[in-house]
């Protein structure tokens, strides 16, 4: 019953957002008809979408570029985290996980397909995230989930995932305080534009990066202490006990 009103609410938000006639009408007009080699080109380069979305891509208008390490990374975790959850799929998360990923390969060929237009135009990753994020949602939705990202996998996803958070937030509060043609250690060094009496732009950016690595350590930590308590805890035996006569 839950997963039918999640469905059904879903369904609702999608048709009242107002941008649901997009792949059917485009995002752009006016532009010719794409030939056969432009739509097989479109095909081909969708993964480019799924790593944009992943810091691949730049960032607001897509002024913000990441640094190489970003993209990198993000995409190396998402990876395993999809390797690492397909190791036992049952039919209904296999399923799941096929409708998720056909979907996050024609949505946005459709789209651009309506619009005309080829990948790098008009069409953006960040449309396509919520479907990045169920694919990773069913694929790591497994019952011993927490087992298989114990010890290092878990602490070096987590370290990964920290570098590459940093950077992305270093980035981006230098790119709204100076520009991006100005790079320093400092994201606040000769600010052109802060909030008055805010935090420094060094602390927002220290805080937040520190909180969210915290976060993932916690996380990396509970998933070696769930495995630690399933292997202490003794097995139940089949056979019941003797009962004395």
């Amino acid at each position: 019953m839950t997963a039918v009103l999640i469905a059904v609410a879903s369904v609702a938000f999608y048709m009242t957002s107002g941008q649901s006639s997009a792949v059917v009408t485009g995002l752009a007009v006016g532009n010719p008809p794409l030939s056969f080699i432009q739509h097989l080109t479109n095909f081909l380069n969708i993964p480019g979408l799924w790593t944009g979305a992943l810091g691949g891509w730049g960032l607001g208008w897509l002024d913000t570029i990441m640094p190489a390490v970003v993209p990198t990374l993000s995409v190396a975790v998402a990876a395993g985290a999809i390797f690492i959850g397909v190791r036992t799929l049952t039919w209904r998360r296999a399923t799941a996980l096929a409708v998720a990923l056909i979907a996050m390969w024609l949505v946005p060929l459709a789209l651009l397909a309506q619009s005309r237009v080829l990948v790098g135009s008009s069409v953006q990753p960040r449309y396509i995230l919520p479907l990045l994020i169920i694919a990773l949602g069913v694929a790591t939705a497994a019952s011993h989930a927490e087992r298989w990202w114990s010890g290092p996998r878990g602490l070096l996803a987590a370290a990964a995932l920290s570098v590459a958070a940093a950077v992305a937030l270093h980035t981006n509060v230098r790119r709204y305080t100076t520009g991006i043609d100005m790079p320093a250690l400092n994201p606040g060094r000769d600010a052109e534009w802060w909030w008055p009496g805010a935090p420094a732009p060094i602390v927002v950016w220290a805080v937040g990066s520190a909180a969210f690595a915290v976060a993932l350590f916690l996380l990396a930590r509970s998933a070696r202490a769930v495995r630690t308590s399933s292997e202490t805890r003794p097995e139940q035996s089949s056979t019941p006990p003797a009962v004395n006569a």
